[in-house]
């Protein structure tokens, strides 16, 4: 697909800075930042689509009188330059050292959480701070975790390494809409753990580097594109020339949560549970980001206006003028997910209006009020729903006509003229076995392939595939031939994500898994009882439940007044880095002697099951990571273990343990 206008604004405002990173590379020629970066973007993979444009947004989005013969150049300049100063009101200032920036690295966003953050302790009471090294992003190593004490940062061979990579990316290639994708994933890649601004200025006062490039980029990014769609040349240069002034809404922030999940991952039924646990958890995982993108791709806005999709949740950035588009798509995906899961699954979505000085100092009372408005969807079941979709919900429906035409997973009607299997004895209707073979695809990581498809009516009881298939997702595994030429995204679960042979048409991304799952037996996943063999003593089963204490009340209140969009993404993001990716890490040894399976770690909490003997260790392990992860005890974990026998339904209900010991 050919890119169009509103790409330039997204480009434009995603590498403003990139030139930052070049310029610590080559500290010492005294080029301005933004001249780095024009020059970078000056190649002929950006010059033969948009001709200037995209090296001039970003060599003048700090001049103040810009060129006023072009009114197309004019406005990307202006909303380049708006999108950076409402996303730069995130920068903290505090009495510090001055640091050259090329000897600057980004300080972990949890040591900017007072110690006593959750009752009103002193601002400066902060941990001891902790720092990242000036490298690419991974979680599959301790160099996840920050460090209280750290060698200069080197940062001349991480721009080497990613030179070399955008060099494979672009050579003999003009730049394509599938593109963006794969140029934000780089840029996560490469300066995710780089600050954004450095403490260099000459008063005592200074900048206190806790926000990555990463996330400056691509919040300046998800603003300007919502900038773009909102304003008009008129208003534009109102907004531009004093945005603490203009107090109309210009923006959205829209928070989704999947309810019901609970019930839907944690089964009371026998026989596959444990092979299908795992698939479940996954689907819910794809079935998040599906929806998030089932938005964007409705309102055509790229993906960085998805600042999070994880554990059930997500949170978007959309025009203030896209509401009422909103919430008919909310009513569309609601009718979506009755029809297909008969009322198991809702997704809950809310909004709250963002003016220009809401940038500047009110994200906190805004989150809180996200929160409170989703709190009040949750009293309104099915809301979303149109009136004479709504009146089904109140009609008798007959799930079976007798105990032999039940699944015994899900107690769900088994028919096996739809699906349904008889395996190892067990009646499995269509959806639940499906659900063992994507825990079983799912074992080790893949890739995972994405093809963008018009949205169809899902079927009743729809499986897995259907459902996803409902939002515009195909989705295949590793090895799964895919015929479609354009709009596949291709997702790696580990940062070296281009292949070798790049195909046109084709985004590329990666993302951590949280795969940690059991070798297998004889080509199929232990049961229980299997796993239980495996315990020091007797062979019972255990339940490992673990979760971040008062979470809501950290997002809301934790940062206090340096809560802005980039931080609360950088803490969710963090968040996410360390369950799906870095607790994976720390289970995949005892997964591989078959001691415990990995069932579910995202967003802020995780489930085990495993061997009894060998969970206490493990809940042990986790906890250390995490506290050198927050550097202090001001952010707790909490954790249980239930232990109980290996034909025991695992039905883990809330939280069964107390916080961890250190």
């Amino acid at each position: 697909m050919a890119p169009g206008d509103s790409e330039k604004v997204w480009l434009a405002a995603l590498l403003h800075d990139i030139g930052k990173f070049e310029q610590r590379a080559k500290w010492g020629s005294h080029t301005p930042h933004q001249e780095y970066g024009a020059r970078w973007c000056e190649c002929d993979y950006f010059r033969l689509a948009f001709g200037s444009d995209i090296a001039e947004g970003v060599r003048q989005h700090h001049n103040r009188t810009p060129e006023r013969s072009n009114e197309a150049r004019l406005r990307l300049i202006q909303i380049v330059q708006l999108a950076d100063k409402l996303a730069a009101g995130e920068r903290a200032k505090a009495v510090r050292e001055q640091e050259d920036p090329q000897r600057s690295g980004l300080i972990s966003i949890f040591s900017r959480i007072p110690l006593h953050w959750n009752d009103q302790g002193e601002a400066g009471d902060y941990p001891p701070e902790q720092r990242y090294p000036v490298q690419s992003l991974t979680w599959s190593s301790d160099l996840f975790l920050p460090q209280p004490n750290l060698p200069q940062p080197d940062y001349p061979t991480l721009w080497e390494e990613f030179n070399k990579e955008w060099q494979r990316f672009t050579a003999n290639r003009t730049y394509a809409s599938a593109d963006f994708r794969t140029l934000v994933a780089l840029l996560e890649k490469y300066t995710s753990f780089i600050p954004s601004a450095t403490p260099w200025e000459e008063q005592d006062e200074r900048t206190v580097p806790d926000v990555s490039l990463y996330d400056h980029l691509r919040v300046t990014a998800a603003i300007a594109a919502c900038l773009d769609r909102q304003l008009l040349p008129q208003t534009l240069e109102q907004v531009w020339r004093e945005p603490a002034g203009y107090s109309e809404p210009l923006l959205t922030l829209v928070k989704g949560d999947l309810s019901g999940i609970q019930d839907f991952i944690y089964l009371t039924g026998h026989g596959g549970a444990a092979r299908g646990l795992k698939g479940r958890s996954f689907f819910l995982q794809l079935l998040t980001e599906a929806i998030a993108q089932f938005i964007l791709r409705k309102l055509n806005l790229p993906i960085v206006c998805q600042l999070l999709a994880s554990g059930g949740h997500f949170y978007l950035l959309i025009p203030y003028n896209a509401l009422e588009s909103l919430s008919q798509l909310h009513a569309e995906i609601g009718r979506k997910l009755f029809k297909a899961f008969q009322g198991d699954l809702r997704v809950l979505i809310a909004n709250v209006p963002l003016t220009a000085s809401d940038f500047l100092g009110a994200i906190p009372g805004k989150w809180a009020e996200l929160g409170q408005k989703l709190r009040e969807c949750r009293q309104r079941l099915w809301a979303e729903l149109p009136d004479n979709e709504f009146q089904q919900l109140f009609e008798p429906v007959q799930r079976a006509t007798d105990a032999e035409s039940l699944c015994q997973v899900c107690y769900g009607v088994w028919d096996q003229l739809q699906g349904g299997k008889i395996d190892d004895g067990i009646r499995k209707c269509r959806r639940c076995y499906r659900f063992e073979e994507l825990g079983m695809d799912i074992r080790s990581p893949q890739v995972l392939l994405i093809e963008q498809v018009e949205p169809t009516e899902p079927p009743s009881n729809a499986d897995w595939e259907q459902t996803l298939y409902a939002f515009g997702w195909k989705v295949h595994l590793q090895d799964t031939p895919v015929q479609a030429e354009q709009g596949v995204i291709r997702i790696v679960f580990d940062p070296y994500f281009l292949p070798v042979h790049l195909r046109s048409g084709w985004s590329y991304e990666f993302r951590p898994l949280a795969a940690a799952t059991p070798a297998p037996i004889e080509h199929r996943l232990p049961d229980y009882e299997e796993i239980a063999n495996t315990a020091t003593g007797a062979k019972w089963l255990g339940v490992l439940r673990m979760d971040v204490d008062s979470l809501g009340q950290l997002f809301a209140n934790g940062l206090g007044s340096e809560a802005t969009l980039s931080r609360m993404a950088t803490l969710s993001r963090m968040m996410r880095y360390f369950f799906e990716g870095y607790v994976a890490h720390l289970c995949e040894p005892y997964a591989q002697q078959r001691q415990i399976y990995l069932i579910y770690a995202g967003g802020d909490d995780l489930f085990i099951v495993g061997a009894w003997s060998v969970l206490p260790e493990l809940a042990f392990t986790i906890r250390k990571a995490f506290h050198q992860l927050t550097g202090a005890d001001h952010i707790t974990l909490s954790a249980g273990i239930a232990i109980s026998h290996p034909t025991t339904p695992a039905v883990p209900a809330g939280r069964i343990g107390t916080p961890c010991p250190r």
